[in-house]
Formats: C-alpha cells, sequence, structure tokens
C-alpha cells in the first residue's frame, strides 16, 4: 500500500535532525502518498522524489510535497547526483536478485540509504496498481541479514524494521594496514582460524607479496569469500564478491559486524548462470583486483573469463589453485606465456606462481602489471 508502518517515525525523525544535514540533497524512491516529504518537512530538505506508479502524483498531490517528481523505476535510475536516498517499503516489491542489485548499486556509489521494511506480510495489488504486489513476503531479521548483508539494523520489531547501509559509529579506518600478518598454523586447511587471524587462504608467500602490492584506494571482485575479504578489507578501499556456501559466508559477515569491518559487499548465489549475470552488473573496468577462487563444482575459468572485462587495464589477477584441471578447466595446463596472451595481458602483465607441495592445484597464480601505479 502507498501508506507506511505507523510505528519509529518520531525515531526516523530524530536521526535525520542528528546525523543528516540540511543541504543533503535527498531522493524518496517509491514516495506512495509522501510519508517522508511529510514527516522531514520542517528540516528543509531538499527532496526530489522517483514514482513508478503515474497516477499517484495526482491522487497524493506528489507535485505539491516534493521539489521534483520523477515517473521511473529505481532498477534503471541513475540516482549519482543524490547524496542520500530512502528506500520505505520498496525492497519487499522487487524480485530478490534487482533489490540486491538497487543495494549493491547505491553502496558502489558510496550513498547512503534508509530502508524500510515489513516482515513475512503477503499484499496484492492496490488502486490499480500492479507495482503494490509484494514479491519477497517472506522477508524476516534473518532473511534481510542473508539477501543484504551491508544494511544495518537501525531499529524496528518483528512486524517492521528499519535499516541503514553504513555503522553510524564505526571507527575502523579503511586502508590501514595491519601491523602484522598472522598465517596460520594450519594453512593448507585454516578453516574458521583463517578468519580469526584475516589470514587469506592462499599459498603464505603469495599473502605477504599481495601486502607489498596492495593500495588503499583499490577496489576488489572477490569469487569465492573468506579470510582473504577481511585481509584486502583492512588494506584497500572496498572488497565485493560473491561466495557459493551460506554458512560460511554468515562467518564471515559476523566476524566483519564485529570487528567493525563495513567495506566488504557480499551476496551469496550457488548458481553459475546467476553469478555469471551478477558479475556482468559491474561496469568495465572498474576494479584493481580480481580473485577467482569458488568452492569445488563451479567451473572458475568461466568466472575468470566474464570478470576480466571489469578488471583495470593495470589491476592484478589473483588465482588460488590455478593449476587444478578441476577448477580451471580450460587454463589448468597453461605456461605464463600462453595464460598473459589467453588473458590479454601479455604486453603488460607478469605471472608469478607461489607453489606449495600440499596446495590443491600446485599453489597460488599472481598475475600483475610490469609498472606497478602509484
Amino acid at each position: 500500500m502507498p501508506f507506511s508502518y505507523p510505528n519509529y517515525k518520531s525515531e526516523i525523525k530524530q536521526y535525520f535532525k542528528k546525523y543528516i544535514s540540511n543541504s543533503t540533497k535527498i531522493l524518496d524512491v517509491g514516495p506512495g502518498a509522501g510519508t517522508y516529504s511529510e514527516l522531514l518537512q520542517e528540516f528543509n530538505y531538499s527532496i526530489d522524489c522517483l514514482e513508478i506508479w503515474e497516477p499517484y502524483v495526482e491522487k497524493f498531490n506528489l507535485k505539491q510535497k516534493y521539489n521534483n517528481v520523477i515517473i521511473g523505476n529505481i532498477i534503471d535510475f541513475d540516482f549519482t547526483k543524490y547524496d542520500y536516498l530512502i528506500l520505505g517499503d520498496i525492497l519487499e516489491h522487487l524480485p530478490v536478485i534487482e533489490a540486491q542489485i538497487v543495494i549493491r548499486n547505491i553502496n558502489k556509489f558510496n550513498k547512503k540509504c534508509l530502508v524500510s521494511v515489513p516482515f513475512l506480510y503477503e499484499q496484492g495489488e492496490h488502486f490499480g496498481n500492479i507495482y503494490e504486489k509484494h514479491l519477497q513476503a517472506d522477508l524476516t531479521p534473518e532473511i534481510m541479514k542473508k539477501r543484504f548483508p551491508s544494511l544495518k539494523f537501525y531499529c524496528g520489531n518483528n512486524k517492521y524494521a528499519y535499516y541503514l547501509n553504513y555503522n553510524l559509529n564505526s571507527k575502523i579506518k579503511i586502508g590501514r594496514r595491519n601491523s602484522k600478518i598472522k598465517i596460520p598454523k594450519n594453512f593448507v586447511s585454516p578453516g574458521e582460524e583463517g578468519l580469526r587471524l584475516e589470514s587469506p587462504w592462499l599459498v603464505p608467500k603469495s599473502v605477504f607479496f599481495l601486502d607489498k602490492i596492495l593500495k588503499k584506494t583499490d577496489v576488489i571482485l572477490e569469487i569465492g569469500l573468506g579470510a582473504s575479504s577481511l585481509f584486502f578489507a583492512r588494506r584497500c578501499a572496498k572488497a565485493v564478491g560473491i561466495e557459493t556456501n551460506l554458512s560460511w559466508l554468515e562467518k564471515l559477515k559476523q566476524h566483519s559486524y564485529n570487528h567493525g569491518l563495513d567495506n566488504i559487499e557480499s551476496i551469496y548465489l550457488n548458481d553459475e548462470k546467476y553469478i555469471i549475470k551478477y558479475i556482468n552488473t559491474y561496469r568495465d573496468c572498474c576494479f584493481d583486483l580480481i580473485s577467482i577462487d569458488s568452492n569445488m563444482g563451479y567451473n572458475r575459468d568461466i568466472f575468470l573469463q566474464t570478470a576480466m572485462s571489469k578488471l583495470k587495464p593495470n589491476g592484478i589477477v589473483l588465482l588460488d589453485n590455478f593449476a587444478s584441471k578441476d577448477l580451471f578447466p580450460v587454463t589448468h595446463n597453461m605456461n605464463h606465456i600462453e595464460i598473459l596472451n589467453k588473458l590479454n595481458l601479455e604486453k603488460s602483465h607478469i605471472v608469478k606462481d607461489f607453489l606449495h607441495c600440499k596446495w590443491t592445484g600446485k599453489g597460488t597464480r599472481i598475475i600483475y602489471p610490469r609498472i606497478q601505479s602509484s
């Protein structure tokens, strides 16, 4: 329905008063009857709205409530000129993958957002509006954590809740290196000890090498998450990626939350075609490093081929278990010249293999630019 849950509005009003400056340019997505325009009216914000169902504009006098009324869909709308987005009762109306893409795009452009959702609430069409139907009527606090791990609970109850896409009191300094790299004793199969030590499950010498060449401005794409995500998050601007093991992802998210790491953007997908589709939602040449380290049972060469277009010209490629035929059916037996030719990096990059006799697929391969940018 175009009307929002009435509870917690005073808390939201106080949140805006305390944390969001009057100069903030706000986009209210799916304004419905104009709840947030009325709620925040006294703060004199510059608020536009994006409404998908044009009849609501006249029905709820939206042109009198907002600076600008735009007819469109948040899925393909360019919101980058705004500082802050309000998604009041929006995610439940979208298919899961589209809702995840919306949140991911907001995070990607470093925009802040407020999200509200009802829990376990079935709804069909209203006022002839087909978009009023709930496509995620199964939402609960637990499902929100799994589907939208970057969102942090702000206030609510077992019927309805508000989330933010950032930590209000985050004290972590992104891009700040740990003083010491700690390698697990059983580094061949570290398990949760790797998470505790924030030590990537890679051949140890490759970890020290990465520590030297990473930059605090780097943005990382990982297919296969874990302790490496924590390692990257401590040293770089952002780590984003896909994990196919849900229980493992939950442990990673818990560690990230406990240690104030809010620059890891993760999603759970376990179908190759959806993983490829998700990779392709990113624009070309936007990542400084791509890591292909998915679980057994997946064709890493397909992920590598898809992700290469997203790598910057001077970017780094990280391939763990690079010589495993099961994981890399096409490139497992390629030498340095062959893999560089395969990836069209023969003129610009160098291959360095870190081998270990106990490692699946011989070891960890890092492909990095001949000339390191400062």
